[in-house]
């Protein structure tokens, strides 16, 4: 496979631009490399499409034929670093990793490729060793997939990992499944590094409304605009109000509250929360919302600069009707159900 190492690291010093790797493209076709020429092209013109339809999906089967045909040899000696990997715009972005293949190949894997994202699994108690690594701020996004804890009630871990200055740079983070309570959530939200965090996932923890009002109303992370609250115990009516009545509200631009089972009553606070002005996309997924609650929604005066709405697992109790209303106030491509 040609290689050319100045664009290579033009493209690792400048991991979210775009011009090294579509010159690296170029460089490729010219230099007998056509697949994976296209391959990057490819991912770039599914960046841009909608998620759904037609062209999205002609793109990303062709995309995804190209990857199956060369993932070997494109992902080199990266494959026998990490647990998986993921292409994004061309290159390996995201890498799943053990957090002793992190303390072991940490630097190698920045060596290697353009590593935005990296998502720990397992941790088994390196948390700590983890906070203290040469390269653990490196990745703009930090994922972990299982318990902050070895076990669910010891908070060592977690203190440890809040008190890292290298959190300073990431920008999302990612605590699904993590094993948060209300208390653990109030040590997050009290955090002196999070400042930067953009998108914060808290799906499927069991932290309760008291937990996301301190988050909600925490001035330590000031650029959060994204939060993802993907089921978990804190659901109900009672967490909802915290949220959209808080200073969060009024900077929320992507918002998930999915599986939370609310129905039509969480959507009335919703709608009727004037904070929420700045919202980009909503995803409402398994929440039993009926045409009642679409009614609502297609209401909103609020809710005027949303472009995507997601309303899934809503088959039995979405009708027509409300997916019609839906439709024509936010458009046809804007909403998924």
């Amino acid at each position: 496979m040609p290689r050319n190492d100045a664009l290579f690291a033009a493209i690792l010093a400048h991991p979210c631009e775009d011009t090294p790797r579509l010159a690296y493209a170029d460089w490729l076709d010219e230099n007998g490399d056509p697949d994976r020429a296209r391959f990057i092209r490819l991912q770039y013109e599914i960046e841009k499409l909608p998620p759904i339809g037609p062209t999205a999906s002609k793109a990303k089967k062709a995309a995804d034929a190209l990857l199956q045909k060369h993932e070997t040899e494109w992902s080199g000696e990266l494959k026998g670093l990490v647990r998986s990997l993921g292409f994004r715009r061309g290159f390996v972005e995201r890498v799943g990793v053990t957090a002793d293949q992190f303390l072991a190949h940490g630097g190698r894997l920045f060596e290697l490729a353009p590593v935005r994202e990296v998502r720990f699994d397992p941790i088994r108690g390196r948390v700590a060793a983890l906070a203290a690594a040469p390269h653990f701020g490196r990745a703009e996004a930090l994922g972990f997939d299982q318990h902050i804890s070895d076990q669910p009630h010891d908070r060592g871990h977690l203190d440890a990992l809040l008190a890292a200055p290298a959190l300073a740079t990431v920008r999302r983070l990612d605590f699904r499944m993590s094993c948060l309570g209300g208390d653990d959530l109030t040590r997050v939200a009290r955090c002196p590094y999070l400042g930067s965090v953009v998108h914060l996932d808290l799906s499927f923890n069991p932290f309760d409304a008291a937990g996301l009002r301190a988050l909600a109303h925490s001035d330590r992370q000031p650029a959060l605009t994204s939060l993802a609250l993907w089921g978990g115990s804190w659901h109900g009516l009672d967490g909802v109000r915290e949220l959209v009545d808080s200073p969060l509200a009024d900077r929320l631009e992507h918002l998930v509250i999915a599986w939370q089972r609310f129905g039509d009553g969480g959507v009335k606070i919703l709608t009727g929360a004037p904070r929420l002005k700045r919202l980009r996309t909503l995803d409402l997924s398994d929440n039993d919302i009926t045409d009642t609650g679409a009614a609502a929604l297609a209401a909103a005066p609020q809710l005027a600069g949303l472009e995507r709405l997601t309303l899934r697992g809503h088959r039995k109790t979405l009708g027509k009707d409300g997916r019609e209303r839906l439709r024509k106030r936010f458009g046809k491509d804007a909403c998924v159900f």
